[in-house]
């Protein structure tokens, strides 16, 4: 997909804000968990694509991927702040985001995603130890 966003986050906006802008209608209660209160994004610029993947592919294939096309994955609040300033470009589709990871209780790494459904938009946590398909678009940033 040849999709091209510019992305501009604003430094020192809370996730909640970021989380609210983004007007979804289901979010990851470990998104809301106390250990993200504090939590303040930096300053940061860059475009952001969407890649999509040809097949089927693991976590560590796809950050390969990025890295071949010389993108970076985006961080959380890249990932949330486009979630916000595009909510209509991935109709239908899943948004991920590998920049950033979050480990469960048993250690298993999880990445923020945004899935746009035909009726509900959810900002979830998805296990990154399977695979990831077609349907599958990732955030990818060019500074």
């Amino acid at each position: 997909m040849g999709s091209r966003f510019g992305l501009v986050v604003r430094a020192g906006q809370s996730l909640g804000q970021l989380i609210v802008a983004g007007h979804y209608d289901v979010v990851d209660q470990d998104l809301l968990s106390s250990e993200f209160v504090a939590w303040r994004s930096r300053a940061s610029h860059g475009e952001a694509r969407l890649v999509a993947p040809r097949g089927i592919l693991t976590t560590n294939e796809a950050l390969e991927l990025l890295r071949k096309k010389r993108l970076r994955p985006p961080n959380l609040e890249e990932l949330l702040t486009y979630g916000a300033a595009f909510p209509e470009a991935t109709p239908r589709q899943t948004v991920v985001g590998l920049g950033w990871f979050w480990s469960c209780l048993g250690g298993v790494r999880h990445a923020a995603c945004i899935i746009n459904g035909r009726r509900r938009r959810r900002l979830i946590l998805e296990p990154t130890d399977g695979v990831w398909v077609e349907r599958d678009l990732f955030l990818a940033i060019r500074d």
